[in-house]
């Protein structure tokens, strides 16, 4: 089965003249040209960016803190999971927030019944 490309008046008259009769044709559709963004819309794209950036900023003082308040510990007990901190802080540098997040998802769970 051909594909043709054409105006559907062209098709129209193809199919409509006696040697179109027995012709089939697959009509595809045309794709739109997706538009690169424009400048307004990447800078609004950065100007959002910087915001949840600054937003961002009072947690990130706030666990840092958190990290730095363990990571001076000095007990002998605790020194895998400052390990621990210490590795996930290395994975993700500059984000704090998500440092502490996956370190205290991949800690062990608490139970507080009796065993």
């Amino acid at each position: 089965m051909p594909h043709l490309m054409i105006p559907s008046e062209e098709l129209d008259a193809v199919r409509s003249s006696p040697a179109g009769s027995d012709f089939t044709a697959k009509v595809l559709p045309f794709r739109q040209h997706q538009a690169s963004p424009s400048r307004s819309d990447v800078t609004n794209t950065q100007t959002a960016l910087r915001r949840v950036e600054q937003d961002l900023e009072p947690l990130r003082r706030q666990v840092t803190s958190i990290i730095d308040e363990i990571l001076a510990g000095n007990g002998a007990a605790e020194e895998p999971v400052r390990e621990s901190l210490r590795l996930h802080v290395a994975r993700n540098p500059g984000e704090p927030e998500r440092a502490l997040l996956k370190h205290l998802l991949s800690a062990p769970s608490i139970s507080n019944d009796p065993a």
